[in-house]
Protein backbone atom coordinates (compact mmCIF):
# COMPACT_ATOMS: atom_id res chain seq x y z
CA UNK A 1 0.00 0.00 0.00
CA UNK A 2 1.23 3.48 -0.81
CA UNK A 3 0.81 6.08 1.91
CA UNK A 4 1.14 9.72 0.87
CA UNK A 5 1.05 12.47 3.50
CA UNK A 6 1.10 16.13 2.71
CA UNK A 7 -0.99 19.13 1.82
CA UNK A 8 -4.03 18.37 -0.33
CA UNK A 9 -5.69 20.90 -2.57
CA UNK A 10 -9.24 20.21 -3.73
CA UNK A 11 -10.60 22.02 -6.76
CA UNK A 12 -14.26 21.60 -7.59
CA UNK A 13 -14.86 21.10 -11.28
CA UNK A 14 -17.83 21.03 -13.56
CA UNK A 15 -18.35 18.13 -15.89
CA UNK A 16 -17.03 19.64 -19.08
CA UNK A 17 -14.09 20.04 -21.38
CA UNK A 18 -11.52 20.40 -18.59
CA UNK A 19 -12.33 17.17 -16.79
CA UNK A 20 -13.38 14.94 -19.68
CA UNK A 21 -9.97 14.44 -21.35
CA UNK A 22 -8.58 12.93 -18.16
CA UNK A 23 -11.46 10.51 -17.87
CA UNK A 24 -11.04 9.50 -21.49
CA UNK A 25 -7.34 8.89 -20.95
CA UNK A 26 -7.99 6.60 -17.98
CA UNK A 27 -10.86 4.72 -19.61
CA UNK A 28 -9.47 4.53 -23.17
CA UNK A 29 -11.16 6.08 -26.14
CA UNK A 30 -13.90 3.44 -26.54
CA UNK A 31 -15.17 3.73 -22.93
CA UNK A 32 -14.53 7.39 -22.04
CA UNK A 33 -17.33 8.99 -24.10
CA UNK A 34 -19.90 6.46 -22.86
CA UNK A 35 -18.88 7.06 -19.24
CA UNK A 36 -19.10 10.84 -19.62
CA UNK A 37 -22.50 10.55 -21.34
CA UNK A 38 -23.82 8.38 -18.49
CA UNK A 39 -23.18 11.04 -15.83
CA UNK A 40 -25.77 13.66 -14.89
CA UNK A 41 -24.72 17.16 -15.91
CA UNK A 42 -24.81 18.37 -12.30
CA UNK A 43 -22.76 15.52 -10.77
CA UNK A 44 -20.17 17.00 -8.38
CA UNK A 45 -16.58 16.39 -9.43
CA UNK A 46 -13.29 17.45 -7.90
CA UNK A 47 -9.60 17.31 -8.69
CA UNK A 48 -7.44 16.43 -5.69
CA UNK A 49 -3.75 17.34 -5.84
CA UNK A 50 -1.47 16.19 -3.04
CA UNK A 51 1.85 17.92 -2.49
CA UNK A 52 3.74 15.07 -0.80
CA UNK A 53 5.77 15.66 2.33
CA UNK A 54 6.18 11.97 3.12
CA UNK A 55 5.74 8.92 0.90
CA UNK A 56 5.91 5.43 2.39
CA UNK A 57 5.44 2.01 0.84
CA UNK A 58 3.79 -0.33 3.35
CA UNK A 59 4.41 -4.03 2.80
CA UNK A 60 1.86 -6.03 4.79
CA UNK A 61 3.32 -9.37 3.65
CA UNK A 62 6.53 -8.83 5.61
CA UNK A 63 5.44 -6.36 8.30
CA UNK A 64 2.00 -5.87 9.79
CA UNK A 65 0.88 -2.63 11.45
CA UNK A 66 2.01 -2.43 15.08
CA UNK A 67 -1.53 -1.68 16.27
CA UNK A 68 -2.75 -5.09 15.03
CA UNK A 69 0.18 -6.83 16.71
CA UNK A 70 -0.40 -4.92 19.97
CA UNK A 71 -4.01 -6.06 20.29
CA UNK A 72 -3.26 -9.63 19.27
CA UNK A 73 -4.88 -9.65 15.84
CA UNK A 74 -1.58 -10.35 14.08
CA UNK A 75 1.49 -12.38 15.02
CA UNK A 76 4.57 -10.48 16.20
Amino acid sequence: MLSIRGTAEVQRQRLGAGICPGRRAHLRSEYGPAYIASLPVDVPMARIAVHPEEVVLLDFETRLPGALVAIGLAPS
